[in-house]
């Protein structure tokens, strides 16, 4: 259990209409959250592993709450933009809870709330940090969330102006391990070649992007976990096909590893996160793997990029009879399983 979170469950229990926001650091604390609370989380894994829970990017539909808990995230933007929907749904005399430990900020989280309300108490419990602060009247402003709840413009790839927001992994960066597996994949196969395709864990919809304006298939399928990516990715294809740069039938599905999309694909595309740290017997490896697998129709291939120290291969021998670098520039390669 993510200990955590675990302190704020007390505050939760002795409120009659409360919520909690979950997120990936608290997929331990499932079986612990209290009866009747209303829980919301921008990950689909966990929203569907909680009945009753919602799926959301942090938009709380709620008001006259008597008590808000969340766990700090990883990105500043996401906490500010929580404490300031607290601030809004919290009634007179509700609470907010927070925690985290200390190289998340939450100091200066609780200086900023302090200031915002007029008071914020903060316990040390080992290496986790606990803050309250009661709702006693309303602020006129509020923290500097960059407009969270708002795509934006961030980069542009072959004439076309993608859009993403803060709330997941490299939001407003061009991925360089990306951007060399639709080079590997174009020198692979002639324009309409790809008939279907699956990007598995899509993000903002870079590689889905660069699928349908270099390979133009006939029907591409997106699908991740995360409730912003989901929303940024929605977004580029609908883009994408409203100004004609590209002709497709596509769908975004938020799903948990594309476990319950029924469907087969030629060629599955995937930029896993597996990042710096990453432990290759981690079991989202396999989960990723599998997932590739299972949604390949018969001859099918699956593209991967990771990072050139992360040794996936043993792994995929499990999964694939083919295994094959296409490239390593030291920095990422290119896997193909088949």
């Amino acid at each position: 259990m993510d200990t955590a979170i675990q302190l704020c469950l007390p505050y939760l229990s002795h409120s009659k209409n409360s919520m909690l926001c979950l997120d990936e650091n608290t997929l331990g604390s499932i079986a612990s959250l209290p009866e009747g609370c209303k829980i919301i989380s921008n990950r689909f894994d966990v929203a569907a592993a909680i009945p009753g829970a919602r799926f959301s990017d942090w938009k709380i539909e709620a008001d006259q709450l008597d008590c808000l808990a969340f766990r700090l995230s990883k990105e500043k933007a996401v906490n500010h933009h929580i404490i300031n929907q607290a601030i809004s749904a919290l009634s007179n005399g509700g609470t907010l809870v927070f925690s985290g430990q200390k190289n998340q900020g939450i100091k200066s989280y609780a200086k900023s709330v302090k200031k915002l309300l007029g008071n914020c108490d903060i316990e040390k419990h080992g290496l986790d940090y606990l803050c309250t602060a009661t709702i006693n009247n309303k602020p006129n402003e509020l923290l500097d969330d960059q407009n969270y709840s708002q795509l934006r413009p961030t980069l542009e790839f072959q004439g076309f102006e993608l859009q993403s927001k803060p709330g997941q992994f490299g939001w407003n960066k061009l991925d360089q391990g990306s951007l060399l597996l639709l080079e590997a994949i174009q020198s692979e196969f002639e324009q309409n070649a790809v008939k279907r395709v699956l990007d598995l864990g899509c993000g903002y919809g870079f590689l889905s992007v660069g699928m349908a304006l270099q390979q133009q298939p006939e029907y591409l399928c997106a699908s991740d976990n995360n409730a912003a990516a989901i929303a940024s990715c929605l977004a580029n294809l609908k883009n994408l096909q409203d100004n004609q740069q590209a002709k497709l039938e596509y769908d975004v599905i938020p799903d948990d590893c594309a476990r319950n999309i029924d469907q087969r694909f030629d060629t599955v595309v995937c930029n896993p996160p597996f990042h710096q740290g990453f432990d290759v017997e981690n079991q989202l490896t396999d989960k990723f793997l599998e997932s590739a697998k299972t949604h390949l129709s018969e001859g099918g291939r699956a593209y991967f990029v990771v990072n050139s120290f992360i040794g996936i291969e043993k792994k995929a021998k499990a999964y694939f009879k083919q295994i094959d670098c296409l490239e390593n520039n030291k920095q990422f390669k290119i896997l193909r399983f088949q």
